[in-house]
């Protein structure tokens, strides 16, 4: 009698008693990872490859009342800082990012007034004062209506986009970049995403 009761407590400790596929421990790690938010499933930001995303939505807004619009991925969401708001026309600065948990290894995107032009490409690569022992220029262009530069890290846990428009004499950049340890998934093409994603900018 004694020997069973000392196999029944075994068998529970070691948790024989417990059903097929019910660890609970697991489940609220498996939510996660199958949960949605505003569309946007969180299996992205396991994955962590934006490279095929759609810039399916549309933001309008102001920087020092200057008036643009932006394409963008759908689930993307203003970020503030203390008491800013998106609909402030005067901020000089405004960023946009991933709704979702660990927004920080994900895509996101800034859009900003510049008060000096940048005339020619030199004075623009001067502008973004990169360190060059950490950091690659992958493309320098210019475009018939301002400039583009893409840039990543020596380990490409960093991939950069910087566009800037003229408007008279001042202008307004955008800048986009992702960094996730380990590096980035999928660097070039991501690159050439955020390219894409900064190039949409129009001032209005």
């Amino acid at each position: 009698m004694m020997n069973r009761l000392l196999l029944c407590v075994v068998l529970v400790a070691c948790g024989k008693t417990a059903e097929p596929g019910a660890d609970k421990g697991n489940a609220p790690l498996d939510e996660l990872i199958e949960r949605k938010v505003d569309g946007v499933s969180s299996s992205a930001s396991v994955a962590g490859d934006w490279s095929n995303k759609p810039l399916d939505a549309t933001i309008e807004s102001k920087v020092k009342g200057i008036a643009f619009k932006l394409a963008v991925p759908a689930g993307f969401k203003f970020q503030a800082l203390g008491n800013q708001s998106e609909d402030d026309p005067g901020l000089i600065a405004k960023r946009w990012r991933p709704d979702v948990a660990n927004y920080l290894s994900e895509p996101s995107v800034s859009v900003s007034f510049v008060a000096s032009t940048p005339t020619n490409m030199r004075a623009f690569t001067d502008s973004a004062m990169l360190d060059m022992d950490k950091n690659v220029i992958a493309k320098q262009e210019t475009t018939p209506d301002g400039f583009v530069m893409l840039t990543h890290t020596t380990d490409k846990a960093t991939v950069r986009a910087h566009v800037v428009k003229p408007k008279g004499d001042v202008a307004v950049a955008c800048r986009a970049h992702q960094t996730k340890m380990g590096g980035v998934p999928n660097p070039d093409a991501t690159m050439a995403w955020l390219e894409k994603l900064c190039a949409s900018l129009t001032l209005l």
